[in-house]
């Protein structure tokens, strides 16, 4: 029985690596969101512009993107370090 406890050993620690990464994606998100939408909230309704050109909405759309992209890629490098590793 021991042999087959190591992949779901394996597959256990992947998955809670794969969900710790999920849960501080949709963390930093929600922070992103809530921090426009003070910004929001202050400004009122106007668009402001990020060094005098660049609306501030895109700034943001940017910072989102940008995270989910370097999480996304360290999230699947953890993953499978994680799940080509010995188990203990």
């Amino acid at each position: 029985m021991a042999p087959r406890s190591r992949p779901f050993k394996r597959a256990l620690a992947a998955i809670l690596e794969f969900s710790g990464h999920l849960f501080v994606i949709l963390a930093l998100l929600l922070g992103f969101r809530l921090v426009e939408f003070v910004m929001h909230f202050l400004w009122g309704p106007t668009e402001r512009l990020f060094l005098g050109g660049v609306p501030l909405r895109y700034v943001f759309d940017i910072a989102d993107l940008a995270l989910l992209g370097v999480l996304l890629l360290y999230g699947i490098y953890a993953v499978i370090r994680e799940y080509t590793r010995e188990p203990e």
